[in-house]
Protein backbone atom coordinates (compact mmCIF):
# COMPACT_ATOMS: atom_id res chain seq x y z
CA UNK A 1 0.00 0.00 0.00
CA UNK A 2 1.32 3.65 -1.24
CA UNK A 3 1.94 6.15 1.25
CA UNK A 4 -1.32 7.97 0.03
CA UNK A 5 -3.67 5.48 1.10
CA UNK A 6 -1.99 4.75 4.30
CA UNK A 7 -2.22 8.16 5.38
CA UNK A 8 -5.88 8.34 4.77
CA UNK A 9 -6.31 5.19 6.15
CA UNK A 10 -4.73 6.68 9.41
CA UNK A 11 -7.55 9.69 9.39
CA UNK A 12 -10.10 7.85 9.61
CA UNK A 13 -9.29 6.10 12.96
CA UNK A 14 -8.79 9.34 14.64
CA UNK A 15 -12.47 10.24 15.12
CA UNK A 16 -12.36 6.78 17.53
CA UNK A 17 -8.78 7.34 19.49
CA UNK A 18 -9.51 8.56 22.89
CA UNK A 19 -6.37 10.44 22.61
CA UNK A 20 -7.56 13.01 19.78
CA UNK A 21 -7.89 15.97 21.18
CA UNK A 22 -4.15 15.62 22.58
CA UNK A 23 -3.34 14.95 18.99
CA UNK A 24 -5.59 17.53 17.32
CA UNK A 25 -3.29 19.77 19.86
CA UNK A 26 -0.32 19.14 19.68
CA UNK A 27 0.41 17.52 15.93
CA UNK A 28 1.89 20.03 13.36
CA UNK A 29 -0.65 21.55 10.92
CA UNK A 30 -0.50 22.56 7.49
CA UNK A 31 -2.86 23.77 4.62
CA UNK A 32 -2.10 23.62 0.68
CA UNK A 33 -3.61 26.23 -1.18
CA UNK A 34 -4.05 27.15 -4.90
CA UNK A 35 -2.92 30.57 -5.59
CA UNK A 36 -6.02 33.09 -6.11
CA UNK A 37 -4.92 33.55 -9.72
CA UNK A 38 -4.86 29.77 -10.21
CA UNK A 39 -8.39 29.98 -8.98
CA UNK A 40 -9.96 32.51 -11.37
CA UNK A 41 -8.02 31.14 -14.63
CA UNK A 42 -9.24 27.61 -13.73
CA UNK A 43 -13.00 28.84 -13.28
CA UNK A 44 -12.60 30.88 -16.25
CA UNK A 45 -11.40 27.85 -18.23
CA UNK A 46 -14.31 25.89 -16.93
CA UNK A 47 -17.29 28.07 -17.15
CA UNK A 48 -16.22 29.78 -19.97
CA UNK A 49 -13.76 29.03 -22.49
CA UNK A 50 -15.04 26.33 -25.45
CA UNK A 51 -18.57 26.38 -23.41
CA UNK A 52 -21.25 26.22 -25.96
CA UNK A 53 -24.66 25.45 -24.54
CA UNK A 54 -27.99 26.02 -26.41
CA UNK A 55 -28.27 29.57 -24.58
CA UNK A 56 -24.67 30.39 -24.25
CA UNK A 57 -25.55 34.20 -24.31
CA UNK A 58 -24.35 34.83 -20.47
CA UNK A 59 -20.76 33.23 -20.78
CA UNK A 60 -20.79 34.71 -24.06
CA UNK A 61 -21.12 38.50 -23.12
CA UNK A 62 -18.71 37.54 -19.98
CA UNK A 63 -16.19 35.91 -21.96
CA UNK A 64 -16.33 39.37 -24.32
CA UNK A 65 -15.77 42.05 -21.76
CA UNK A 66 -13.20 39.55 -20.18
CA UNK A 67 -10.97 39.82 -23.63
CA UNK A 68 -11.60 43.13 -23.70
CA UNK A 69 -10.01 43.90 -20.78
CA UNK A 70 -6.94 41.63 -20.96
Amino acid sequence: MDLEHRVHRSLTTLAFDKDKEEKLRTYEKFMVVRHSFERVLSAYRDKLEDWEPADATFPKMVKQKLLKYS
